[in-house]
């Protein structure tokens, strides 16, 4: 007794259609199950830190020895040497917990309103999410950050840390 062809259906171009609806479907599972998209530093973390931290957490000024000028030291602990960031895990993220605690004198912005609850969600996703640098360079001052992500470019680079000049890109 001969035992039946049981090679697979391919179409005329060669291609299993079968193949396909795994490629699809492996693309399309995080959409269809709801996940968060991908929060990027560049884009919604950065302008944040620009607009809200950096007039107190920056080169010249670093309240409480913390600065937010690059993303290179927004990792980096500040006197208190809580870890800024955890990742994975915002309620060990200290620069998380003060956005969100109760307690006035401990909530940053210091002297300022509450971030608005999109951001501090945003903050919290992105930390959730790995709290990952997506830009070129970590060390780079966070308008050059911001700028690279808008793919605008500044006239003049600043320098953030001493000795390091930010490469153009052609």
């Amino acid at each position: 007794m001969k035992s039946p062809d049981l090679k697979p259906q391919t179409s005329r171009s060669g291609y299993r259609p079968g193949a396909w609806g795994l490629v699809l479907g492996v693309l399309l599972a995080p959409w269809l199950q709801g996940a968060e998209p991908t929060v990027s530093f560049q884009k919604d973390i950065a302008p944040i830190l620009a607009d809200k931290c950096l007039t107190c957490h920056q080169e010249k000024k670093a309240k409480g020895g913390y600065r937010v000028d690059t993303f290179e030291h927004v990792t980096k602990a500040g006197d208190s040497e809580l870890a800024p960031l955890t990742a994975r895990k915002p309620d060990a993220s200290t620069l998380f917990t003060r956005l969100v605690t109760a307690d006035e004198d401990e909530r940053m912005p210091a002297n300022d309103d509450p971030l608005p609850p999109e951001q501090v969600a945003l903050v919290k996703r992105w930390i959730e999410q790995g709290s990952k640098f997506d830009g070129s360079d970590a060390r780079l001052a966070l308008n050059e950050v911001i700028s690279a992500a808008s793919g605008k470019t500044s006239a003049k680079p600043r320098r953030s840390i001493p000795g390091h000049y930010p490469s153009r890109r052609r």
